[in-house]
């Protein structure tokens, strides 16, 4: 017996994700509800269609019910939704977040510094010991600085 894959031609979650994405594209589009949201443009193609919050979910007072809203939800194209996120595309949650590990990072980059200035200090005095200089004549990132 074939498996869904020979069946359908792709694994079955991803012909579930087009079979939904394929439904609420229909019915949006039956309800008149494919006026963007952002630039009331009509959005004629499945690829540009993207599920909007109207407001924020991620500032709101309580996120889990903002983000199931379903008065918070409209449609827009892809490239109005993604352009107009509030959402911090960081690294960090937070700004001591950041500044800690900016911190870190400077120290680290500052001792590999001084490390380096030493090694290579005592390298043009002749004063390395040998261990020093055979691992010297090993690591290409110290040779690629002599």
């Amino acid at each position: 017996m074939p498996n869904d894959k020979d069946l359908l031609g792709v694994n079955y979650a991803t012909a579930n994700y087009q079979l939904h994405r394929n439904l609420l594209f229909a019915l949006a589009q039956r309800l008149g509800l494919l006026d963007c949201f952002r630039c009331n443009e009509i959005i004629v193609d499945i690829a540009d269609l993207s599920i909007e919050h109207k407001e924020a979910w991620r500032s709101a007072i309580d996120p889990r019910v903002a983000f199931f809203d379903l008065e918070n939800i409209a449609f827009s194209h892809v490239r109005c939704n993604c352009g107009a996120g509030s959402r911090p595309n960081r690294k960090y949650a937070t700004e001591a977040g950041r500044k800690t590990a900016y911190s870190r990072r400077t120290k680290e980059r500052w001792n590999r510094h001084r490390r380096d200035q030493r090694h290579n200090a005592r390298s043009a005095s002749g004063r390395l010991s040998a261990s020093e200089a055979d691992h010297e004549g090993s690591n290409p990132s110290l040779a690629a600085k002599a």
